[in-house]
């Protein structure tokens, strides 16, 4: 049998083993005024910069198409002849100077007075309408023919304005929706109509395209 020393020996290892070394104390016994390792190490961390906002970006407005500058210069009416006139007796250079006076002298004008502008009125008529003429021929000479459309916006066509009348005050979108169920319940047979328009017209702009590019070379 061990003896009371071996007995007390012994008890304190296993003690040792099990339990182990105490934990070391939190603060340090150095200073009284020493912060704990966590907040010393969180103390001396660095904050992160703040991070930028993201601004969305606002859409951009969509570019007015340029002028033609061959397409004619509009009509000119009576009313403009005379301002034109009236603007130059009086000696004013600003539409804004015009006011409600050249309306009034318009207004109190006898219709043989009018007689000169509504002459001219006429005259820039033929001219208008001779220049539309020459600018359309050329324009479409220098156009290709447009492409030929599918089946299905021949029946669109043919069935928007029925759909219309039986629903009214319907939305484009729920006219598209209605005409789209309706076509998709179609047989074949009752689509071939469509479906003829269609090639039609697909020859038709093959013949089209080819006459264009040789008015080209």
């Amino acid at each position: 049998m061990l003896n009371f020393n071996a007995r007390r020996s012994l008890i304190s290892s296993f003690r040792s083993l099990v339990i182990g070394k105490p934990a070391a104390p939190a603060f340090s016994t150095s200073s009284p005024f020493a912060l704990p390792k966590q907040a010393a190490a969180s103390a001396t961390k660095t904050k992160k910069p703040a991070k930028a906002k993201i601004v969305a970006k606002q859409p951009a407005k969509p570019k007015k198409p340029a002028k033609d500058p061959l397409k004619p210069k509009g009509r000119v009416t009576a009313y403009s002849f005379f301002l034109k006139a009236y603007a130059k007796e009086h000696n004013i250079t600003k539409v804004t100077e015009l006011g409600k006076a050249v309306g009034a002298a318009w207004k109190s004008m006898s219709p043989q007075e009018r007689t000169k502008y509504e002459q001219l009125d006429r005259e820039d008529k033929v001219r208008y309408e001779r220049e539309r003429e020459v600018y359309l021929k050329n324009k479409e000479a220098t156009t290709p023919p447009k492409r030929s459309s599918p089946p299905y916006l021949y029946f669109f066509n043919e069935n928007r304005t029925k759909i219309l009348e039986a629903n009214p005050g319907i939305s484009f979108s729920d006219v598209a929706k209605r005409a789209g169920a309706q076509w998709r319940a179609l047989s074949d047979s009752e689509k071939q109509p469509f479906v003829n328009l269609s090639k039609e017209a697909k020859v038709k702009y093959q013949q089209e395209l080819e006459a264009f590019k040789q008015k080209q070379l």
